[in-house]
């Protein structure tokens, strides 16, 4: 009697190997390894363990018989879903040993080495996303909501809808692998330069046409709300010109003005405003003009009242103190660059990063897309003081911003 329960036993174990989830089977197992030891007991004449054994063996039995009718009842109807609470999946993601912190790996080998299947990056994501308690997207019920055998799908227990963690996030109806969408992650979050569409789709094997609106779906993640956070102490105000160089043009085509800003020569080129902390953030925006009616609500909505405003002489910022800020000018056409600590080079240090960031990697970006790339050096800017691991988990945690559909991205 011992050996064959030892047998189905071992069977069950390795039947359920890589899926400690089955709750039921692991406990039948016990149960039968208990009656084995409770039985060993009686050999060695200790005391008369035959009653317990039995009671250990039988509920084995009636333990992986209800597991088993109820899997066969559910499959018939069509519903997979394991009878188990909906934490435990999250649970036993925290503790399975290749289930890493983010914060122990130091290279992209090494990510893809842990995450190299679908599930355990559907794992990761629902514990950035939902912690340990599985919310459903469409009705957003916070209740009981049961888990596939896949460790993939879940069903929500009130609107009786099914999903998976990509949906309402930038994964949302993407054909590509999540092990690629976390290689594409770590190579976004982790470089100081940008990464071109181009160069992605020969890392990770897609087409160029996927990997710019995989691309395009990551910045349009670091727009979330979470990201944006009001201004204050010593702020610098700044805008700059994006296109290309008057002397670089030919020579019917360059302007008499010769480029110079508020002249009509920047009518072709991009203008981009933005305002940063001192030892802060950033804050980047694409805007049609630099006339005061067009940056000074930017300034009133992104910088704190009664913050300490740092600008040149042009004249939309000239009434900035009857907008309760503090404001103080360095004027540069006179040559003047740094007044004591009135200076704009925090800005100017930043224009010099987005430039050389769209001019070498990207070469060109159009008006209708610049405010996405404005995102991304954003993004990576106000987060330079954490390391690359860590932007990843935060770009990873805050993609529930949406999906961001392809006709969308390309529509005129």
């Amino acid at each position: 009697m011992i050996f064959p329960t030892i047998l189905v036993a071992m069977f069950i174990t390795y039947r359920t190997r890589g899926m400690p989830h089955h709750f039921l089977p692991n406990l039948a197992v016990l149960c039968w390894i208990s009656a084995n030891s409770t039985w060993m007991l009686h050999d060695f004449y200790l005391w008369d363990s035959k009653p317990m054994a039995l009671v250990f063996f039988i509920a084995g039995f009636v333990i992986i018989s209800v597991y088993f009718t109820s899997l066969l009842m559910r499959k018939k109807k069509g519903n997979y879903i394991l009878d188990r609470p909906n934490f435990l999946l999250i649970f036993v993601s925290l503790i399975r040993k290749d289930m890493k912190n983010i914060d122990e790996f130091s290279s992209l080998v090494e990510l893809l080495t842990t995450f190299n299947t679908e599930d355990k990056c559907s794992l990761y994501i629902a514990r950035k996303r939902w912690g340990n308690k599985p919310i459903c997207p469409h009705c957003e019920y916070h209740g009981k909501v049961y888990a596939f055998a896949d460790n993939i799908y879940y069903k929500c227990g009130a609107c009786r809808k099914k999903f998976t963690v990509r949906v309402g996030t930038i994964f949302e109806d993407s054909k590509i692998p999540l092990t690629k969408w976390f290689a594409a992650i770590y190579l976004f979050a982790s470089r100081t330069k940008p990464v071109s569409s181009l160069q992605l789709s020969k890392d990770i094997k897609i087409t160029q046409k996927s990997a710019w609106h995989l691309l395009h779906r990551l910045r349009y993640g670091t727009s979330h709300p979470d990201y944006k956070k009001t201004l204050k102490n010593t702020v610098e105000a700044d805008e700059t010109y994006l296109g290309g160089k008057e002397k670089n043009k030919h020579l019917s085509k360059r302007d008499k003005f010769g480029g110079y800003t508020g002249f009509s020569a920047n009518i072709d080129k991009a203008a981009v405003f933005g305002v940063v902390e001192r030892k802060g953030e950033v804050h980047a925006k694409y805007v049609v003009d630099t006339k005061r009616e067009t940056l000074e609500p930017i300034i009133i909505q992104n910088v704190k009242e009664f913050a300490r405003v740092i600008t040149d002489e042009w004249y939309a910022y000239h009434n900035l103190k009857n907008q309760s800020f503090q404001h103080a000018t360095i004027k540069h056409a006179l040559k003047q660059y740094v007044v004591g600590d009135i200076h704009t080079n925090t800005i100017e240090n930043f224009w010099s990063v987005l430039k050389r960031g769209i001019y070498g990697i990207y070469h060109f970006t159009s008006k209708k897309h610049l405010q996405a790339y404005l995102e991304e050096f954003a993004y990576r800017y106000n987060h330079r003081l954490i390391t690359p691991n860590e932007r990843f988990d935060l770009l990873l945690k805050q993609s529930n911003v949406g999906r961001l559909e392809y006709k969308t991205l390309i529509k005129k």
